[in-house]
């Protein structure tokens, strides 16, 4: 299967490589947040992967969720 969108090829990289896709709009402590995508990574790194779309939203935005 061929992803059409940056997003979506992102997601099958990182799904393929063990990444869980989380639900949108992401909520931390009660918070939401929208991103394109949102993944997080298996034990032993659970890591947490935003992926923002810079075509369009501006990176000052972008930068804003991230660090909320």
């Amino acid at each position: 299967m061929s992803a059409s969108t940056p997003i979506e090829s992102v997601v099958e990289i990182l799904t393929g490589s063990g990444y869980r896709r989380l639900s949108s709009p992401l909520s931390i402590a009660g918070l939401s947040f929208e991103f394109p995508a949102a993944l997080i990574g298996e034990n032993p790194s659970p890591d947490l992967v935003l992926v923002a779309d810079t075509a369009f939203e501006a990176d000052t935005r972008i930068l804003r969720k991230v660090e909320g």
